[in-house]
């Protein structure tokens, strides 16, 4: 789907409450319940995005004000493995729009 200055903003806006959704490893814990009792240590993963230019930019906690291409390259990286979550964010929007009825 294309684009749009509302699509975008809320592709920023969904990434940021799954970044702040993280907790540190060592604190998770699950109780006999399946409930957690952690301590819910913040640990946001910072960001990565591939500029136009070929320059890596890394964020922590600053939302990106990034034209679309380089927006969606936004990925987690977790040691070796990676999480495009910009992208795959992206193709839930499209799954929303095709067969929810969702509108942007």
């Amino acid at each position: 789907m294309g684009a749009t200055n509302k699509r975008l903003a809320l592709l920023r806006e969904l990434e940021w409450v799954m970044g702040n959704s993280f907790t540190a490893l060592p604190g998770t814990k699950w109780g006999e319940f399946n409930e957690f009792e952690g301590d819910h240590t913040p640990a946001r993963p910072a960001i990565r995005f591939v500029l136009a230019s070929g320059e890596v930019l890394e964020l922590h906690c600053e939302r990106p004000d990034l034209e679309a291409d380089e927006l969606l390259t936004g990925t987690y990286v977790f040691g070796s493995s990676q999480f495009h979550i910009m992208q795959a964010l992206d193709r839930m929007l499209d799954h929303l729009e095709e067969r929810h009825g969702l509108r942007l």
